[in-house]
C-alpha cells in the first residue's frame, strides 16, 4: 500500500508534506506508515480516504492485488 502512495507522489510531483497539509493527515502518520509498512501495516480507512481523493484515484487503487 505504501509503495502504490509513493507512486502517487513520484508521479505528481508532489512531497509527503503536501499532501498532509492537503489532507489534514500528520506528517507524523505517514512516516509510521512508511516505518511499519515492511510488515504490512495499513492506514485507518478515513485516511486512505483523504489520500484517495487528494489523488484523484477511487480507494481501491490502494487494495494490495
Amino acid at each position: 500500500m505504501y509503495k502504490k502512495f509513493l507512486t502517487l507522489l513520484q508521479e505528481t510531483g508532489k512531497k509527503t508534506s503536501d499532501v498532509a497539509k492537503a489532507t489534514g493527515i500528520a506528517e507524523s502518520v505517514f512516516s509510521n506508515w512508511k516505518q511499519r509498512s515492511e510488515n504490512g501495516a495499513c492506514l485507518s480507512l478515513e485516511n486512505t480516504a483523504k489520500i484517495a481523493k487528494y489523488f484523484g484515484v477511487p480507494i481501491e487503487y490502494f487494495v494490495d492485488k
